[in-house]
């Protein structure tokens, strides 16, 4: 069952590997190096140490034979090995602000993010358009009480949270009044999600065109 679940949550990137073709040629690569070291590399360690003392080495060694002494081995020759320089320098130069590479996986996280949030700016901007502003201010005003009332904010984040969003007024230019709207939008989704705040949003516009007071 614990399977079943893994490979639900990582298939989309099972996918992408499996019809990548660097990981392709990073398995044919290790395993002609594999083969390197067992078959050709082997021959001339056999010419070098006596044969009695070569076969308690493929005892020891199984069937995994010659590769799998260095990947034994590895951990510990990594350990040794000095990974910057012993002598401290005069003046220490300034650390430089650390910077991830460009891999590919980065590159496609990366667009995928792009995409996300350029489909949910353009629904905020629909909303904007769309739902008046008592139906936004209702909204703001239930989501901020139920997130109170479950635990998830404080008495003094509820109230600091009201009296924000009681800030964004109706603005009689059309395009000011559009881009406070947003403002406010997008300070209503960094407390919730996007399906909820959009099931919020639709179900006060109905209660509004049904009449009910907001």
């Amino acid at each position: 069952m614990g399977l079943y679940k893994d490979f639900r949550s990582y298939r989309g990137l099972l996918h992408i590997l499996l019809w990548n073709f660097y990981s392709w040629l990073f398995l044919a690569f290790t395993t002609m190096f594999i083969f390197a070291i067992d078959y050709a590399a082997l021959l001339q360690i056999q010419k070098l140490i006596h044969p009695a003392l070569m076969q308690h080495v493929t005892l020891a060694l199984g069937h995994t034979t010659i590769s799998a002494a260095f990947a034994y081995t590895a951990p510990f020759i990594l350990r040794v090995i000095p990974t910057q320089s012993q002598v401290a320098p005069a003046h220490p130069a300034p650390a430089s602000p650390e910077r991830k590479p460009a891999t590919e996986m980065n590159v496609i996280y990366a667009a995928i993010r792009e995409s996300l949030e350029n489909q949910v700016n353009g629904k905020i901007c629909e909303w904007a358009y769309k739902y008046s502003w008592s139906v936004i201010k209702s909204t703001g005003r239930m989501l901020l009480t139920d997130l109170h009332r479950s635990g998830v904010i404080s008495q003094d984040e509820f109230e600091n949270a009201r009296t924000l969003e009681s800030s964004y007024k109706l603005c009689l230019d059309p395009s000011d009044d559009r881009d406070v709207k947003y403002e406010l939008l997008r300070l209503m989704m960094s407390r919730s999600s996007y399906y909820d705040l959009s099931t919020r949003l639709e179900r006060t516009a109905k209660a509004e065109r049904a009449g009910a007071p907001l």
